[in-house]
């Protein structure tokens, strides 16, 4: 892809989501910035709690209560999202940017059927009705896989296996052929099995409809079989972002080697897997330092006196958060 020629097709801009609880704000997601050309494929990585899903919500302008965007742009096709009233965003979701749930079963709704479901968005993004409609889904079930569409069709969510529910998900996502997916943990909920089979499915059918994916998850070797960039997440602001290839070659953030060290090893058998001590909850309440701090198994005394990192070049494309990258290559080694 020669991205000088294209423009991206996403540009997410110091975004800002905020949950106002009655004791404390949380800030999920905290000056997040990135962009997504047509095509590609972004992974969006880090630990339960780091802000991933939140991220994808915003975009959908899905936060739910009591959360609320609170400042920050995302630019669609060069349109800010943030300025369209709900009825303009009700199009654009599922008809230019789609989305897989992590749990097919609490997004499909129990009381319909297959049908219902997957005929209302053709008729609402792509106008069809009756018979054309109808064809046209049982076509789309084909298409990914389930023997029988016709009987599917006839069948509510419950009466599926998650797998089967799963692919009906991707069936709705990519009926309106999408510019843009964002698929949500799209396998977590899955046997091993069926898991690859989903994930072959998926990026089949992008590959075929040229479609622009963020996938969230913490599965770093899927990440790295099927992604062309890269974003880590930590306590909602991005840590490290590269190619797929830079990240995995040459880890410049210590949080990033961090989550790459806790990966298992399936050579000789290791004395005990390695976890990054503490968690994302530890985070004191409005810290001015790096958020990732308290855990850092690098941190420098730079890092005690210095407010938080900005996102640092050290590479094309790669950005990385660390004050680490600010010392001599001397003075790098010696604290690593």
């Amino acid at each position: 892809m020669n991205r000088i020629m294209t423009r991206p097709l996403l540009a997410v801009e110091e975004l800002q989501t905020y949950f106002f609880t009655r004791t404390k704000i949380v800030k999920a997601v905290d000056g997040v910035s990135f962009h997504l050309y047509p095509g590609e494929t972004l992974g969006l990585v880090g630990e339960s709690g780091s802000g991933k899903s939140v991220t994808g919500r915003s975009i959908l302008r899905l936060v739910p209560r009591p959360g609320r965007i609170v400042g920050g742009r995302i630019l669609f096709k060069e349109q800010d999202l943030l300025t369209l009233s709900e009825r303009q965003m009700r199009r654009i979701r599922g008809g230019q940017i789609a989305a897989i749930p992590q749990d097919p079963m609490s997004a499909l709704n129990p009381a319909f059927k297959i049908k219902a479901q997957l005929m209302d968005v053709l008729r609402l993004h792509r106008g069809l009705n009756g018979r054309t409609a109808q064809q046209t889904a049982i076509e789309l079930l084909a298409r990914v896989g389930i023997p029988d569409p016709e009987h599917t069709l006839n069948q509510y969510p419950h009466q599926l296996s998650g797998g089967m529910r799963q692919r009906v998900m991707i069936t709705i996502a990519f009926s309106c052929e999408p510019d843009l997916i964002i698929a949500d943990e799209p396998t977590s909920a899955l046997d091993v099995t069926t898991q690859a089979q989903i994930v072959k499915l998926l990026f089949d059918l992008q590959e075929q409809f040229g479609t622009a994916l963020i996938l969230i998850t913490h599965d770093l070797g899927l990440v790295s079989k099927v992604c062309d960039r890269v974003l880590i997440m930590y306590a909602g602001r991005i840590m490290e972002q590269a190619p797929v290839t830079e990240l995995f070659q040459h880890p410049a953030n210590p949080y990033t080697r961090a989550l790459m060290q806790a990966i298992p090893d399936l050579g000789p058998r290791q004395a005990k897997l390695y976890s990054i001590p503490g968690s994302i909850a530890d985070l004191p309440p409005e810290s001015d330092r790096c958020l990732f701090i308290s855990r850092c198994p690098e941190k420098i005394e730079l890092c005690q006196n210095k407010g938080r990192p900005p996102a640092i070049p050290i590479g094309p494309d790669h950005q990385s958060a660390c004050w680490l990258h600010t010392l001599p290559s001397t003075q790098k080694q010696e604290a690593g």
